[in-house]
């Protein structure tokens, strides 16, 4: 029997997905490409991410109980269906190994740690990644539910700390070559929300109700976006943009950077929340691969997370490439697993009028 998720623990599974994936380089890359309008382009990104909500709850709609891998084999068919399975796997499996490669590359620049210490964290976060996936969607969202508003606590407490401090006029308008080009990174950032396409068949809720609340989420989420990008009210988008972490640089310069210890610790939290979002991939993972098996999901924990560990540190090993990577790489994927497949399969399933009835023993 399938684990039920209520729509208020999946919004802040959701949640501390987008936020915990923004934090790190996002800031640096929209500075680097819009300048002064990163805040018009997190405004248009964020309408965009509610338009997709819409789309997603949508198909949820029209294929009730099931999640996107088994509605595209239904309305694809089985040569783009299969393709379509393929890269939502390959997406989980990033997800999964890009925040553990983090934590090596946020306890380095943030504690001068050597190789055998970012391996070592990178090691603990990838065998805490597993426990918890192992361990079930239930730990994982509960986890979730109380990280989200721990997080919007840091983050606002931060942003509005330094606010008195900030330059506005550093937000001057640039273009808008640069604030579509910034707009178009943002948006697929927004699209790795895809996972809600896995998560809303476990509410059995895709109601009015529910989206609107899921809607508010990526508010929130564009809210923290917002937060993150006063590094270049702060210190101008040039720096920000040639900045390896200015995330880290605006926390550090925050109120949580006047004890040592008080920094020490959220930026601990930080790695937590980073691992967090990886078990949220590798169970998502795990569970895909056992439903296109028959197997169960423990079966799959030692694989995923032996996996995500190797993909990791050659993530790690080489920042210079893994931003690179995202900004191109994780772009294509993203855009390609919260947009265009999934627009793809609500117009297949429109021309076809067709509606997928929950397998027996889903309901």
């Amino acid at each position: 029997m399938q684990e039920t998720l209520s729509v208020r623990r999946m919004n802040a599974m959701v949640f501390i997905f987008l936020v915990a994936n923004f934090s790190l380089f996002e800031p640096r890359e929209v500075a680097a490409e819009a300048g002064g309008g990163v805040l018009i382009c997190i405004a248009l990104a964020t309408l965009a991410g509610l338009i997709l909500t819409w789309v997603w709850f949508a198909l949820a709609r029209r294929f009730p109980g099931t999640d996107i891998v088994r509605y595209s084999l239904t309305a694809l068919g089985t040569p783009l269906g299969q393709a379509a399975g393929a890269v939502y796997l390959f997406t989980l499996l990033l997800s999964s190994a890009r925040p553990v490669a983090k934590v090596g590359t946020l306890g380095a620049s943030a504690f001068g740690w050597g190789t055998a210490a970012s391996v070592a964290a990178i090691l603990a976060a990838t065998a805490l990644l597993a426990v918890l996936a192992g361990r079930g969607l239930a730990l994982v969202g509960s986890l979730c539910e109380y990280a989200a508003p721990a997080a919007v606590f840091l983050v606002a407490t931060a942003a509005f700390s330094v606010m008195a401090r900030a330059n506005w006029s550093n937000y001057s308008f640039t273009g808008w070559g640069p604030v579509v080009e910034g707009t178009l990174t943002l948006t697929g950032r927004f699209a790795l929300a895809y996972v809600i396409l896995f998560l809303l068949p476990r509410t059995r809720d895709t109601g009015l109700p529910s989206m609107l609340s899921t809607m508010g989420t990526v508010l929130l989420t564009g809210m923290m976006m917002a937060a993150g990008s006063l590094s270049v009210a702060l210190y101008g988008a040039w720096t920000t943009g040639a900045s390896f972490l200015p995330s880290l640089r605006l926390l550090t310069d925050s109120i949580w950077g006047r004890n040592p210890v008080v920094l020490s610790a959220v930026i601990i939290l930080w790695m937590l929340g980073l691992t967090l979002r990886g078990a949220t991939a590798g169970w998502l993972l795990m569970n895909a691969l056992a439903d296109t098996s028959a197997g169960t999901v423990r079966r799959y924990v030692v694989p995923v997370a032996a996996t995500a560990l190797i993909m990791g540190l050659v993530l790690w090993n080489d920042p210079g490439q893994t931003y690179q990577f995202q900004r191109q790489g994780l772009t294509i994927f993203s855009y390609t697993a919260g947009i265009v497949i999934p627009l793809l399969v609500l117009v297949a399933g429109r021309l076809r009028r067709g509606r997928i009835r929950p397998a027996a023993g889903e309901i």
